[in-house]
C-alpha cells in the first residue's frame, strides 16, 4: 500500500482554515472532502480510522501539526492545529480539486 499524500494535504488545508479542530470533526471533514471525489469516481469506501491515524501521527511527528490535550485524563478532548512550519499561503489559494488531483512525480532525465 502506498502513502497517499493527498490526505496530508487535505488535513493541512483544513487546519489552515481553522485555528484548531477536534479529532472527530477533522476526520468527518476529511471524509466529506474525499466523498466528493468518491462520487465522481463512484467509490464506496471512506478513509479508515487506521489510515487517518497514521497520517495524523506522521504530520505530528514531522512537526506540521500540533496535538493539544485539553485535560489531564486519558479520555480528555484532543485538538489539532497547524504549526508555524506550515506555509498556509500554499493552501489558501488552492481549490479542493487542486489539492486532490494527484500529480505524478517523474524523474528528470538529462
Amino acid at each position: 500500500m502506498r502513502y497517499d499524500k493527498r490526505i496530508d494535504d487535505v488535513i493541512l488545508k483544513l487546519l489552515c482554515t481553522r485555528q484548531k479542530c477536534s479529532y472527530l470533526k477533522l476526520k468527518r471533514k476529511v471524509d466529506n472532502v474525499f466523498s466528493q471525489e468518491r462520487l465522481n469516481r463512484s467509490l464506496k469506501a471512506s478513509i479508515s480510522f487506521e489510515t487517518f491515524n497514521s497520517h495524523l501521527k506522521s504530520l505530528v511527528s514531522r512537526n506540521k501539526v500540533k496535538r493539544e490535550e485539553e485535560g489531564p485524563e486519558r479520555s480528555s478532548r484532543v485538538n489539532y492545529s497547524i504549526t508555524s512550519e506550515v506555509n498556509c499561503f500554499e493552501y489558501k489559494g488552492k481549490r479542493w480539486i487542486d489539492v486532490l488531483i494527484e500529480k505524478p512525480e517523474f524523474p528528470v532525465i538529462c
